[in-house]
Order: C-alpha cells, then sequence, then structure tokens
C-alpha cells in the first residue's frame, strides 16, 4: 500500500530523473545528425528496440540487458503497490519474468562493471565504478529477498 511518504520518495525520483533529462537534452541535441522519429510512437519505438545500440553487437546487448532489466521489474515493483492481487499463475510468470531479467541485468551490469575496469581511460569510464558497485549490491540483496520470499512461502 502506497503512504504519503511512498508518494513523497516517487515525485522526488521523478524531479531527479526530469532534471536528469534536462540536462541530457542539451548534449543530445548537439550530438550527430540521426534519423529520429517526431511523433511519440516513433519515440517509444526508438527508444524500446534498441537499433542504434544494438549496432555493436556487445556493448549494445549489455546496454539491452540493463534497460529491460530496470523496466520490467520496476513496473512490476509499482504494480505490486497497489491493492489488487494477481491469479497465482500469472504472479509465478510475473516472478519469473523479474529473476530471468534480473540475470540479464547482473550479466549486463558486470559486462560493463570488467569493460571500466580495463579500460585505458583513466578518469572518463571510472568514474562510474561506485554506482555500478552500488547496483551489484541492490541486486545480491535483491536476490536474496527473492528467495527468502520462495522459502517462507
Amino acid at each position: 500500500m502506497l503512504t504519503a511518504f511512498d508518494m513523497v520518495l516517487i515525485l522526488l525520483a521523478f524531479l531527479v530523473m526530469f532534471r536528469g533529462f534536462s540536462g541530457r537534452w542539451s548534449v543530445w541535441r548537439k550530438g550527430r545528425d540521426e534519423n529520429r522519429p517526431g511523433n511519440w510512437a516513433g519515440l517509444f519505438r526508438y527508444l524500446l528496440d534498441h537499433r542504434e545500440i544494438l549496432k555493436v553487437r556487445g556493448p549494445g546487448t549489455a546496454h539491452l540487458m540493463v534497460f529491460w532489466g530496470f523496466l520490467v521489474p520496476l513496473i512490476v515493483i509499482i504494480l505490486a503497490q497497489f491493492p489488487f492481487r494477481f491469479r497465482p499463475f500469472a504472479a509465478h510468470i510475473l516472478s519469473l519474468l523479474t529473476d530471468v531479467l534480473g540475470i540479464g541485468l547482473l550479466g549486463g551490469v558486470l559486462f560493463f562493471l570488467v569493460r571500466r575496469i580495463g579500460s585505458a581511460d583513466s578518469r572518463g569510464p571510472k568514474r562510474t565504478l561506485f554506482p555500478m558497485c552500488i547496483l551489484l549490491v541492490v541486486l545480491f540483496t535483491g536476490f536474496l529477498a527473492e528467495g527468502l520470499r520462495i522459502r517462507i512461502t
């Protein structure tokens, strides 16, 4: 059940997200010309299919795993806060889907972590090591919580 404190945290998270997007918007506009769609449906298709990113096979695949590994579990977690219940079969499918995507997310983060550690650039990519380590801690604790939930039920 969502509390007032949850709503404040969600609002704060959206404000931080939009602040980050506004900062990236100016950088994005300076980029090279690209065939970007001008409508909402095209924008969502561009964001969700990752055709441009998948042109570079290894990092593109890892990025796709990180993207979907965040997006789908986030939606499931938000839906779980509302007072309705899934049928047991649907709940099991969602649980399996979030576990599989969590493993994909773990693989993507480990790929980028190894790549960052082995990078010759001394300043740029290294600054992302701490957030990636925090993400690994969140992933491992999430898997531990899921394992405990399965053990208890």
